[in-house]
């Protein structure tokens, strides 16, 4: 009697990635297209800023660019870091303050704080955009039996999931700690989400975008270090590859052995407006919806499970 045949989900996903015991996905870059939604908090933050603002150095001040500035400064790293490293470009130091700060101007906890407003009104009111690829992943790694988790250096992580109906996906879901957390703590996510599936990071693997993200999961000794390079040519691949990646892949395809069919396109709801009229536009796919005959995973925020 010839052994049964492996099922579908058991021969799609490449070796490299069976072995792990668990794998990790960052939700602002991986998951999600964040990146929009927090270029565009951060420039209504500085723009509402310098107009309240007397600069030392007034012909240093231009506006916020999110092209430009938001690579720069904030991509991968965690929002109080951030805002220090952007001001001091611009010749401005601003005091501390107080981590418990309202949002305002006069330090810099304060306008973070404006910024984690602004983003937590446009996470609430429009989502992001998730990968479809990504989902198809994750499916076929909840077939093998591979637990997944969600993490981010920021408090948005599971908001963002659930608007985007995908939260159920993950066996644990850790966010960030408080908005004054500095670049030192930017793996603390990761940490934690290794001990809540109960795996040393050194069998798990960790799916990144962003440079600072695989430098932190690099130096966090996890297993396999997977990095998501959007241009069809790789032309970020030295780059990706000098900070840690052991893996460089063009579209999360690439993790399986025969091409996976996209599912049909979901309506989804219109284009949303453009950030000049103080609104965001969000490229890429809509947000995909998300159903699943299994019960909820429970997730975590904070390091917390949320029942």
């Amino acid at each position: 009697m010839r052994p049964p045949s492996p099922s579908p989900a058991r021969s799609e996903l490449i070796p490299r990635l069976r072995t792990a015991r668990a794998v990790l996905f960052d939700v602002d870059v991986v998951i999600a297209n964040l990146a929009p939604l927090r270029a565009a908090a951060w420039k209504r933050a500085f723009d509402a800023f310098f107009k309240e603002f007397a600069p030392p150095a007034p012909a240093r001040i231009v506006p916020f660019d999110p092209g430009t500035d938001f690579p720069r400064h904030f991509d991968g790293l965690p929002p109080f870091d951030s805002a220090a490293r952007y001001l001091r470009s611009r010749g401005i130091d601003l005091p501390v303050g107080d981590p418990a700060a309202p949002p305002g101007w006069g330090s810099l906890h304060a306008i973070t704080a404006r910024a984690d407003r602004a983003l937590s009104d446009y996470v609430r009111h429009y989502g992001a955009t998730t990968r479809p690829g990504i989902i198809r992943l994750l499916r076929a790694l909840r077939a093998e039996g591979i637990p997944v988790a969600a993490v981010s250096a920021g408090p948005h992580a599971l908001a963002l999931l659930k608007k985007a109906r995908v939260a159920d996906l993950f066996t644990a879901v850790v966010s960030g700690g408080p908005r004054h957390e500095t670049a030192a703590r930017p793996r603390a996510p990761r940490a934690a989400a290794a001990r809540l599936l109960d795996v040393l990071p050194a069998h798990a693997a960790a799916v990144e975008r962003s440079l600072p993200g695989i430098r932190t999961a690099r130096q966090g000794r996890f297993g396999l270090v997977v990095a998501v390079d959007d241009t069809v040519t790789l032309r970020h691949r030295p780059n990706l590859c000098r900070v840690g990646a052991d893996l460089v892949i063009h579209a999360t395809d690439e993790l399986f052995l025969h091409p996976v069919p996209a599912p049909a396109p979901d309506a989804g709801p219109g284009p949303l407006p453009s950030p000049a009229s103080g609104r965001v536009p969000v490229p890429g796919s809509r947000p995909v919806p998300v159903t699943d005959a299994r019960p909820p995973v429970p997730a975590t925020a904070n390091g917390r499970r949320i029942a």
